[in-house]
């Protein structure tokens, strides 16, 4: 099967994190160790036709990340709103209806725990090792959306590099610079079939950059509304790893499902 690697931690979860030794130069005067990239490389499978299949089951799951992403700012305004009301029965002395909380979705469930340890929370109902758990979970969390962070400003100021591989060969070779233009070199003794599969690859990388930027996007903009239920000054930077984890949670949900019809 066609295999896609990144010299970079992947959180949308399409290319597999694997160390990327070099391989034979050819064409670009300049190699991946000289500038400060990030190397894409797809090692494709034994056919052409096999391989282009599999570039379009890789297309579909970046189209239904896409469509997640469209759809978390509802999801989550329709979750605050809802702690929102629940806080302001409260306050009036009406019962709440519990039932309807805990028939969340785990995300949701999942993200109101880790709120609920975080300074200027008014719903807070965990035990201390349900609480500690959660407090571990947010720092984990934190690292991730920081590691997020650092491959945003990598991706916008650095190149991309881009390798198709058969056969442990190398096929073709892209140079992806932050303003998207393109430097390609291909083998000699390439086939017309082949610049196709190259082509698909630099496809996936772009539209890879592209959603892993609308993920950044999404997270801080979904913060602000999060941060309503904390009140406490910078509670949008408090908000940003909970909503990291909600957020990649649904998006690791309904990729994985993705996976199971297409398997």
């Amino acid at each position: 099967m066609t295999v896609f690697e990144s010299s970079s931690n992947d959180v949308l979860g399409i290319w597999s994190s694997a160390p990327v030794a070099a391989i034979e130069s050819f064409g670009l005067g300049v190699e991946s160790d000289q500038i400060d990239a990030v190397t894409y490389r797809v090692r494709l499978s034994s056919g052409s036709p096999d391989s282009m299949v599999e570039f379009e089951n890789t297309n579909k799951t970046l189209n239904i990340i896409g469509d997640v992403l469209d759809n978390v700012p509802s999801r989550l305004v329709d979750l605050v709103d809802r702690m929102l009301e629940k806080r302001s029965l409260q306050a009036s002395g009406i019962s709440f209806d519990v039932q309807a909380e805990t028939m969340l979705p785990q995300a949701e469930i999942e993200l109101i725990e880790m709120l609920s340890v975080l300074p200027g929370s008014q719903d807070s109902e965990a035990s201390f090792g349900m609480s500690e758990m959660v407090s571990d979970a947010w720092g984990v969390a934190r690292a991730q959306f920081n590691d997020l962070a650092a491959q945003i400003d990598r991706d916008l100021l650095h190149f991309a590099w881009v390798e198709t591989i058969y056969k442990d060969e190398l096929l073709a070779r892209t140079i992806i610079n932050w303003g998207g233009d393109l430097q390609t070199a291909l083998k000699s003794d390439g086939t017309s079939a082949q610049v196709p599969l190259h082509a698909r690859a630099i496809l996936s990388v772009v539209q890879t950059r592209h959603l892993r930027l609308r993920l950044f996007v999404t997270i801080a903009s979904c913060s602000v509304k999060v941060a309503s239920l904390l009140a406490v000054p910078g509670s949008v930077v408090l908000a940003l790893p909970a909503v990291f984890q909600y957020v990649t949670k649904i998006v690791a949900q309904a990729r994985d499902l993705n996976s199971i019809q297409v398997s």
